[in-house]
Order: C-alpha cells, then structure tokens, then sequence
C-alpha cells in the first residue's frame, strides 16, 4: 500500500468515511461526487446546497445550513489532512482540481478522494525514501506548509457559504478550529492507547493557521471529565453551532438543546454530560 493510502487508510477505519488517493479513474466514477474546484468556481453549486439544508436538516435557518454547510465542506478538505498531520505527522497539497468529495443524500460529505498521492512526510518516517514521498525538514516548516494549503482551499468555500447564508467568516473558521481539536483528541481515544502530547500538536498547528488565516480568531480549549474509568480529555467548542435554533421543544444551555461541549453550556454541565456519556460507552461495549 502507497505511503498516502495507508495513511487515509488509518484516519478513515474508526470515522465511517471513505478516504481514498491516486485511483484508477479520475474524477471519481458514481453518483454524489464533486470535483472540489467546480464547487469553488460556480456559484449554484453552494447556494443549492443550501437551499436544500434549509428545506431538510436547518428547518428554513439560513444561519443554520451556513454553520453546517461550512463545517461539514472544510471538515473534509481542511480537517483530513490537518488529522493527519497531528496523529501521523505526515501531510500533503490541496490543490482543489485534486479533490473530489463524496456528498451524501443527507447532505454531509462522506467521502474525498485525491488525485495525487504525493505525502508530506518527515525525514525519520519509515517512508521517507518512498517515491511518492516528499521530505520536509522540520515538524514545524510540515505545519506552516499545510496551514497555508488550508488557508487557500477553505477561503473561498467560505466565501461561497458567506454569499449564500450570511453566516459570519469568522465563526466558520471557529468550527473549523474546534473540528480539528475535537476529532484529534476523538481519534487518540478510539485508538484505545491515549497521547497526552495529542492536544498540544493540535494546538500547535492551530497557532500556525492562526498566523495564516486572519479570521482565525476564536479557538477551543481544554476539558476534563472524571467518570469511573478515570479521567478524560475533550475540546469545549468556541463557536456554538446553533442547532439550539433547530431543536424541538425549549432549548436549554443546562439541559437539551445544546451540544455537549458547547461554550454556552456551563463548564459543570459540560464535564456532567460527558462524564455520563463516557460511562455509557463504556456499558455498550
């Protein structure tokens, strides 16, 4: 298996997601793929999926389908390879004619597939003298490199979400921020064999983003719950979501209606719920 696909092979196993580099066709064959620079380059593609968040999942809120629509796009383009390189220390280029995403009938992205399968990787890698491997020096020219891929490939999807919703620039670049936190420290614990140093590189590749993207201004913090099994880490959000605006009955920040690591919600509640979610998991299994 080619250094790429191993790596996407790896994100991909606990995340129900299809991840996929260098195949035999390109664009990918099949219904629900898009080229990711047709969706930068035509206006229509992003204001019809809104319009199709707010006639399904956001319930009429365009504030809603642009918090969702732009998470859901820069999870994919952005939060991969920013998974990556936090978990595996590798990474790679983001031209958008060399991203194709998999949209799902429910109006997520389920999917990506990249045309190259060049990988960024450090000299120590055990890949390091793969053809398809592209050596960079340091762990921190690795950071500036994909921060700066990041900031060409998500500035003009959020443009895009902008024009059609509203929905303010700098909370996407929050939800960004807190998906890539959150889905660093989700993956360390399925991996079953916890890093303490997990929320440190990913805080560490925030601060080069932030250096990078100008409305990067709100990031997410820390978390602790103590339950049965001991203690465990999460990221409390800085950018609320909004479902609140979609819940059915009367939401409340203490209660239902708001995520879990919401920033609304107090720091007691937050480290309650998870605490009780973590204790139920642990029952499931």
């Amino acid at each position: 298996m080619r250094p790429l696909e191993h790596t996407l092979k790896a994100l991909s196993e606990n995340d129900e997601l299809s991840l996929s580099a260098a195949g035999d066709t390109w664009p990918p064959a099949g219904d629900g793929w898009f080229l990711y620079c047709e969706v930068l380059q035509s206006p229509g593609v992003v204001a019809g999926w809104v319009d199709d968040l707010m006639a399904g999942e956001a319930r009429g809120r365009r504030d809603v389908a642009g918090s969702y629509l732009s998470s859901w796009i820069a999870g994919m383009v952005a939060g991969i390879p920013a998974g990556a390189l936090i978990s595996t220390g590798r990474a790679w280029a983001l031209p958008p004619e060399d991203i194709a995403l998999h949209r799902h009938t429910g109006g997520w992205f389920d999917g990506m597939a990249l045309r190259s399968p060049a990988v960024w990787v450090l000299p120590d890698d055990p890949d390091a003298g793969h053809p398809d491997a592209v050596v960079v020096a340091t762990q921190d020219e690795l950071r500036a490199r994909l921060a700066a891929e990041v900031v060409k490939v998500v500035e003009p999807v959020f443009a895009r979400v902008r024009e059609a919703t509203r929905y303010p620039s700098r909370s996407m670049w929050g939800s960004l921020a807190d998906g890539i936190a959150s889905m660093a420290l989700w993956r360390d614990r399925r991996a079953g064999n916890p890093d303490p140093a997990v929320w440190e590189r990913a805080g560490e590749f925030l601060d080069s983003l932030e250096d990078r993207a100008r409305l990067l201004k709100d990031r997410p913090s820390l978390g602790e719950a103590t339950w049965a099994g001991g203690c465990d880490r999460f990221a409390v959000k800085s950018t609320c979501c909004l479902y609140f605006k979609i819940f059915d009955g009367k939401p409340d920040p203490e209660g239902d209606g708001y995520c879990t690591s919401c920033p609304f919600r107090s720091e007691q509640s937050r480290n309650q719920k998870w605490s009780t979610w973590l204790q139920e998991q642990a029952a499931a299994i």
